[in-house]
This record gives structure tokens, sequence and C-alpha cells, in this order.
């Protein structure tokens, strides 16, 4: 699936979001972060339903995709950890979080 993915990726040379979603809560496989396409600057997490954890939010902001990543929207369990993604995210200007611990969602603007 992997290899299909990165296929898919490098045949949408103008690709600017992706969007990944998922019904169940089940960690995303964070191998799928090291693939890229240049183009992309939205990553849409929003519907994939599971909470980043700290581990899981260090390892996709040291992907490819997450340094070129402009908007991002995450579910995050631990809204402490919001600092791991805006320092380590350096093109990021928009970020929609949703967390597990609050009922409402929060934009933050760079």
């Amino acid at each position: 699936m992997e290899s299909e993915l990165q296929a898919i990726l490098d045949r949408a040379p103008y690709l600017t979001t992706l969007t990944i979603q998922q019904d169940t809560s089940i960690s995303i496989p964070m191998s799928l972060f090291k693939h890229t396409n240049p183009s992309i600057r939205k990553l849409d997490l929003e519907n994939y339903v599971h909470y980043f954890n700290e581990n899981e939010r260090l390892l996709l902001t040291r992907s490819l995709l997450a340094i070129q990543c402009e908007v991002l929207y995450i579910r995050i369990n631990n809204r402490g950890n919001i600092i791991t993604l805006v320092r380590n995210m350096i093109n990021l200007r928009i970020l929609y979080i949703y967390q597990s611990d609050e009922k409402y969602s929060h934009y933050i603007w760079f």
C-alpha cells in the first residue's frame, strides 16, 4: 500500500491538499508520512478518527509532509503538546485542532 500511495502522489504534481479519513479510532501508520509531494500544503486529518498522542505528533512533525505543510487539521489528545506542532512545523500558517478533552474545536492562525 505504501508504494501505491507514493505512486499516486507522484502522479499528482499539483495536489495541494491531502485528506485522510477513517471511521474507527486506530493508530495511523506513521510510515504514511514518509511519503511526499512537493505541492501539498494542506494536511487534513480532521476526519481521521484518531487522537494523536505526543509520540505520534513528534513523528508527524519530523515528516516531509509536515515540514512543508501550511495548513493542518488534526485531532490531539492533550492541548499541552500543541507547542510541538507549532515549533516543528516551520511553514505552518493555520492550525485547526480538535481535542479529545474538550467538546469544541480551535483555530490558531500565524
